[in-house]
Formats: structure tokens, C-alpha cells, sequence
């Protein structure tokens, strides 16, 4: 018997600036999972932060260009206060 295969993926978070109202964070968000399903990703919430995500590929794995793509994404957002990914890991092995 064959151990099941790796989901590859990896942890995301990011904060939005203290100064976007409510209303500009939910459209924030919305483009940001647009954005994951135009790349072909999925992004599951996480308990604890607003804007923490396990990202993974929809029906297979997330790439290093993937990760990439989706920090680019983050870093072009000037609503976007920070950000911090990890690297790419099997995220069924849960911390």
C-alpha cells in the first residue's frame, strides 16, 4: 500500500491598513479569492487571524510560481499592509 499523495500548499496571512473602512476591506477580500480562482488556487480560512488562508491548487497541487503570483498580487494592493506566506509544504500534515 502506496502513502497518499502530498497536498502542496502553504500558509498565508495578511493585514489590511488601519485606515480602509469596512466596506473597502470586504471588496479587498472578495478580489483577493477572485483573484486565487483565476489562478486556478483555493484558499481555505483559517482560525485566529481575519486574513489567514491555507492556499492549495483547485483538484492539485500549488507551485512555488503560484505562491509567487499570489504575493505579487498582495504586494500591488495598496490596501495591503503586510503579508507573510510560508513555504510550500503538505498542508494535511496541520500544525
Amino acid at each position: 500500500m502506496s502513502a497518499p499523495c502530498p497536498t502542496l500548499g502553504f500558509r498565508l496571512a495578511f493585514t489590511i491598513a488601519a485606515r480602509v473602512d469596512e466596506t473597502r476591506r470586504a471588496m479587498v477580500r472578495g478580489a483577493f479569492l477572485e483573484t486565487l480562482d483565476a489562478y486556478g488556487l483555493v484558499g481555505e480560512a483559517t482560525d485566529g487571524e481575519a486574513f489567514a488562508y491555507i492556499i492549495t491548487g483547485d483538484g492539485t497541487q500549488a507551485t512555488e510560481s503560484d505562491r509567487e503570483r499570489v504575493l505579487t498580487w498582495l504586494d500591488e494592493q495598496p490596501e495591503i499592509a503586510s503579508r507573510r506566506a510560508g513555504p510550500l509544504t503538505d498542508v494535511k500534515e496541520r500544525v
